[in-house]
């Protein structure tokens, strides 16, 4: 995601719209099919297991900020369209 997401961000820089039009659909499609998955059940099974809280936090953090980025790329997907 994090190459994805700069890739974006040169191709925003140079106005190339149909490049981030094209972008925004591949990171759309690794969050759906690659990570939305299997990374929310990870977590909650880091969550319910882990012994140390530093590791129960992180799972959280994670769930919370791939909701987010599934929220952002589905409005983004709107606007591109």
């Amino acid at each position: 995601m994090q190459k994805l997401s700069a890739k974006e961000a040169e191709l925003q820089k140079v106005q190339d719209t149909e490049g981030v039009k094209n972008l925004i659909e591949v990171e759309s499609r690794f969050l759906s099919e690659h990570l939305k998955p299997w990374v929310p059940d990870f977590c909650e099974k880091v969550i319910n297991q882990a012994n140390q809280s530093f590791y129960r936090e992180m799972a959280r953090i994670t769930i919370e900020f791939l909701e987010l980025e599934c929220e952002i790329s589905d409005s983004q997907k709107e606007k591109a369209c």
